[in-house]
């Protein structure tokens, strides 16, 4: 299994040939459109992604992207319903693209991991 430059293990991801995801577990939530929604361990995210979450959640500011911290309209119905959340781009190592975010639920104040650009998500747990 491939490892990232933390060392950390990776599984590949089918829908995109040579992209690597923090290995997930499935919850028994699922989003309104049928989707399962995922968990992940916040040791198991990238760097990247793990930086986003911390700045947030000491009340700091994220704004490398032009949308970061814009509305994300949960349009494909991926994400549970009834809820305000902002996107942030992850620019994850190595990788050209940018379908890697992080959703912050504003009400609730969990945090959301998506490697898919959206197709499906995980909710990061054990955030210190």
């Amino acid at each position: 299994m491939p490892r990232n430059a933390q060392g950390q293990h990776y599984a590949a991801n089918a829908r995109e040939g040579n992209a690597y995801l923090p290995q997930v577990a499935p919850v028994e939530s699922f989003a309104p459109s049928g989707a399962a929604i995922y968990s992940v361990e916040f040791n198991n995210l990238p760097i990247e992604a793990k930086n986003i979450i911390k700045t947030l959640k000491s009340g700091g500011s994220v704004s490398a992207y032009r949308r970061d911290g814009s509305t994300h309209r949960n349009r494909e119905r991926n994400l549970p319903t009834g809820g305000s959340y902002d996107e942030y781009t992850v620019s994850t190592t190595g990788r050209g693209d940018a379908a890697h975010r992080v959703v912050h639920r504003t009400d609730t104040k969990q945090f959301y991991y998506t490697g898919f650009h959206y197709a499906d998500f995980s909710l990061v747990k054990n955030i210190p």
